[in-house]
């Protein structure tokens, strides 16, 4: 069985590099921890809830999505479709799988420089 912990600190560790964090001096200067309190939530997950909503602000990530798992990254921004991107996920729920993401893939190709 999983260790609930040990998803939440790759979830972590995943948020630092999506954030592209280079200093964890820095952020936990911010955070006002310490840096091996950082090391700590990568290694094992285990973080206060205080510290995970923390964490999640200085990031600008979902605390919904580290804590549980659930959602995405970025599932606490209020993303707006206009019509013609919710005519593009219209078409796309109603593609196979495996066609989006052929989709998905090409657009990424085309425009490198676009984050996910």
């Amino acid at each position: 069985m999983k260790n609930k912990n040990q998803d939440i600190g790759k979830r972590i560790e995943y948020a630092l590099q999506y954030s592209r964090v280079k200093k964890l001096s820095a952020l936990a200067l911010e955070l006002g921890v310490d840096d091996s309190a950082i090391s700590r939530w990568r290694t094992n997950g285990n973080i206060s809830i205080k510290n995970a909503g923390n964490l999640c602000s200085a990031l600008d990530i979902s605390l919904d999505w580290v804590v549980l798992g659930r959602g995405s990254i970025h599932q606490h921004k209020n993303f707006y479709a206009n019509d013609t991107e919710q005519e593009i996920i219209f078409l796309l729920r109603q593609l196979e799988p495996e066609t989006a993401v052929l989709i998905i893939n090409l657009i990424r190709k085309l425009y490198p420089h676009l984050r996910h």
